[in-house]
């Protein structure tokens, strides 16, 4: 149990460092303002650690596949968002 829950305390901090940059990236690209970026930020963030819970508390083979899908589509996308805040943001 301990190790879940450090794994969980774990992951979310490494989420919610990324979550600025997001927000900037998914700005500077929509022209939206700064709390719609966050919260779509928030959104990617949440669905990543949501595909997380859903391949290890789901019981279905099905479930759980599409638990992986959504963590690969939203890794991708927070990947190449990150990847554009680093090279553009101000500094």
């Amino acid at each position: 149990m301990y190790l879940g829950v450090f794994a969980l305390i774990l992951a979310v901090t490494v989420l919610f460092v990324s979550i600025p940059h997001l927000a900037f990236s998914i700005g500077e690209l929509s022209k939206s303002s700064k709390r719609q970026s966050y919260a779509l930020a928030v959104a990617i963030d949440g669905g990543i650690l949501l595909g997380k819970g859903v391949i290890a508390l789901g019981n279905d083979t099905a479930i759980q596949g599409a638990g992986l899908a959504m963590i690969v589509v939203l890794v991708l996308m927070s990947a190449l968002f990150n990847w554009f805040a680093f090279g553009h943001e101000p500094k």
